[in-house]
Protein backbone atom coordinates (compact mmCIF):
# COMPACT_ATOMS: atom_id res chain seq x y z
CA UNK A 1 0.00 0.00 0.00
CA UNK A 2 3.02 2.61 0.46
CA UNK A 3 3.71 2.88 -3.46
CA UNK A 4 0.05 4.18 -3.74
CA UNK A 5 0.98 7.09 -1.20
CA UNK A 6 4.54 7.66 -1.84
CA UNK A 7 4.40 7.19 -5.83
CA UNK A 8 1.99 10.22 -6.39
CA UNK A 9 3.41 12.29 -3.91
CA UNK A 10 7.11 11.77 -4.98
CA UNK A 11 5.90 12.74 -8.63
CA UNK A 12 7.22 8.90 -9.67
CA UNK A 13 3.69 8.49 -10.85
CA UNK A 14 0.18 9.69 -10.69
CA UNK A 15 -2.58 8.57 -8.69
CA UNK A 16 -4.49 6.59 -11.29
CA UNK A 17 -1.92 5.16 -12.96
CA UNK A 18 -0.56 3.92 -9.38
CA UNK A 19 -3.45 2.31 -8.53
CA UNK A 20 -4.39 0.49 -11.57
CA UNK A 21 -0.71 -0.89 -11.86
CA UNK A 22 -1.28 -1.69 -7.98
CA UNK A 23 -4.19 -3.56 -8.48
CA UNK A 24 -3.22 -5.35 -11.64
CA UNK A 25 -0.66 -6.91 -9.46
CA UNK A 26 -3.24 -8.22 -6.46
CA UNK A 27 -5.49 -9.61 -9.07
CA UNK A 28 -3.04 -11.55 -11.35
CA UNK A 29 -1.69 -12.79 -7.75
CA UNK A 30 -5.07 -13.87 -7.05
CA UNK A 31 -5.40 -15.47 -10.78
CA UNK A 32 -2.36 -17.31 -10.02
CA UNK A 33 -3.35 -18.46 -6.22
CA UNK A 34 -7.09 -19.91 -7.89
CA UNK A 35 -5.06 -22.02 -10.65
CA UNK A 36 -2.57 -23.15 -7.97
CA UNK A 37 -5.80 -24.28 -6.07
CA UNK A 38 -7.53 -25.72 -8.65
CA UNK A 39 -4.87 -28.60 -9.38
CA UNK A 40 -4.08 -29.29 -5.68
CA UNK A 41 -0.69 -28.08 -5.97
CA UNK A 42 -0.87 -26.58 -2.30
CA UNK A 43 -1.64 -29.70 -0.94
CA UNK A 44 1.21 -31.11 -2.48
CA UNK A 45 3.80 -28.56 -1.68
CA UNK A 46 1.81 -29.11 2.37
CA UNK A 47 2.53 -32.94 1.58
CA UNK A 48 6.44 -32.59 0.72
CA UNK A 49 6.95 -29.71 3.48
CA UNK A 50 5.87 -32.36 5.41
CA UNK A 51 7.80 -35.03 4.76
CA UNK A 52 10.95 -33.27 4.59
CA UNK A 53 10.50 -31.39 8.06
CA UNK A 54 8.90 -34.25 10.56
CA UNK A 55 6.30 -33.83 12.49
CA UNK A 56 7.25 -31.88 15.29
CA UNK A 57 5.30 -28.56 15.32
CA UNK A 58 8.23 -26.05 15.49
CA UNK A 59 9.62 -27.83 12.12
CA UNK A 60 6.28 -27.10 10.15
CA UNK A 61 5.88 -24.10 11.21
CA UNK A 62 9.70 -23.61 10.02
CA UNK A 63 9.04 -25.40 6.70
CA UNK A 64 5.89 -23.27 5.54
CA UNK A 65 7.60 -20.00 6.95
CA UNK A 66 10.30 -21.11 4.37
CA UNK A 67 7.83 -22.31 1.74
CA UNK A 68 5.21 -18.58 2.16
CA UNK A 69 8.61 -16.89 1.90
CA UNK A 70 9.37 -18.09 -1.48
CA UNK A 71 6.07 -18.11 -2.91
CA UNK A 72 5.60 -14.29 -1.99
CA UNK A 73 8.24 -13.60 -4.62
CA UNK A 74 5.70 -14.09 -6.88
CA UNK A 75 2.21 -14.17 -5.79
CA UNK A 76 0.52 -11.71 -3.22
CA UNK A 77 0.40 -11.96 0.39
CA UNK A 78 -3.21 -12.45 0.42
CA UNK A 79 -3.51 -15.24 -2.14
CA UNK A 80 -0.90 -17.01 -0.17
CA UNK A 81 -3.27 -16.99 2.92
CA UNK A 82 -5.71 -18.33 0.85
CA UNK A 83 -4.04 -21.00 -0.18
CA UNK A 84 -1.84 -21.97 2.55
CA UNK A 85 -3.41 -21.51 6.03
CA UNK A 86 -6.01 -24.29 6.40
CA UNK A 87 -3.79 -26.63 5.26
CA UNK A 88 -1.26 -25.43 7.57
CA UNK A 89 -3.41 -25.67 10.28
CA UNK A 90 -4.40 -28.92 9.78
CA UNK A 91 -1.24 -30.21 9.62
CA UNK A 92 -0.55 -28.31 12.55
CA UNK A 93 -3.31 -29.75 14.98
CA UNK A 94 -3.01 -33.34 13.60
CA UNK A 95 0.30 -32.78 14.41
CA UNK A 96 -0.35 -32.24 18.35
CA UNK A 97 -2.68 -34.47 18.70
CA UNK A 98 -1.44 -37.78 16.98
CA UNK A 99 2.03 -37.49 15.67
CA UNK A 100 2.57 -40.91 14.77
CA UNK A 101 -1.04 -40.97 12.58
CA UNK A 102 0.53 -38.07 10.83
CA UNK A 103 3.53 -39.93 10.04
CA UNK A 104 1.67 -43.20 8.68
CA UNK A 105 -1.00 -40.62 6.84
CA UNK A 106 2.27 -38.61 4.78
CA UNK A 107 3.51 -42.05 3.90
CA UNK A 108 0.62 -42.88 2.21
CA UNK A 109 -0.04 -39.50 0.76
CA UNK A 110 3.89 -39.24 -0.59
CA UNK A 111 3.11 -42.72 -2.34
CA UNK A 112 0.51 -40.97 -3.90
CA UNK A 113 2.35 -38.07 -5.10
CA UNK A 114 5.00 -40.53 -6.87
Amino acid sequence: MLPIVLFPSVGVLDANTTAKEYMNVFIEGLIIAAAVKKCDLHERVVLVVSLCVGSEPKWIMLGFMTVIALLSSFVSTTAIKVLIVQSVVQQLISSFQHQEELEKQLEHRVTWLC
